[in-house]
């Protein structure tokens, strides 16, 4: 019993030692990836700049007077040594090491682009945004419509803004209104049919 116990104890840690392996490889290379595209969207964002995640880990130390089952437990949570993600956003003109350093509207931009990244390599079925783009100027709202257009065509976007220029890209647009009787009533409006109807008119 004791044989067939030990031979357990070693499978499992073999077992656990690949699997550690395997989510760090697929880990890491998601994060690269994510990293890639987070540079893509932070330079179109911003119109230039440099925008960048790591990944920060933790030393682990090991000592000699651990006992058997401390043993294992740290072979179980080897894998899982990721304390965090640094993000690093420099915008055109600025040097800054501390994201608190950041306007709104430059926050608001570097974490529609980490998004933006995070959304691209891993498609959604639906994404609901509220109010992210309500710090940007025209300008920079113009340019986050157009990244959420291009992604559309993997992920649906439900958009709730006011924003004139996001309003402008959007395929159906529903809205809340009050009348006379106090009472709240939705209207949709789609945008495609309306414009064929103007153009039948």
């Amino acid at each position: 019993q004791v044989i067939d116990l030990d031979s357990a104890l070693a499978s499992l840690r073999q077992g656990i030692t690949e699997l550690n392996g395997i989510i760090r490889e697929q880990f890491d290379a998601a994060i690269g990836k994510i990293d890639s595209a987070f540079k893509e969207y932070f330079g179109r964002l911003f119109s230039g700049g440099t925008g960048r995640i790591s990944v920060v880990r933790r030393e682990t130390e090991e000592s000699e007077a651990q006992g058997e089952e401390q043993n294992v437990r740290n072979e179980w949570e080897q894998g899982d040594d990721v304390v965090g993600v640094e993000i690093y956003a420099t915008p055109p003109d600025k040097r800054l090491k501390n994201l608190s350093a950041l306007s709104g509207g430059e926050k608001a931009m570097t974490a529609i682009a980490l998004m933006c990244a995070i959304i691209s390599n891993n498609p959604s079925p639906f994404v609901v945004l509220d109010e992210v783009d309500a710090a940007l100027d025209d300008s920079n709202a113009h340019r986050f419509a157009l990244i959420v257009s291009e992604l559309s065509s993997q992920t649906q976007f439900i958009l709730i803004t006011h924003n004139r220029v996001t309003i402008h890209t959007a395929q159906v647009l529903y809205g809340v209104t009050m009348g006379d009787d106090g009472i709240s009533k939705v209207l949709s409006l789609d945008i495609e049919r309306a414009g064929a109807i103007v153009r039948q008119s």
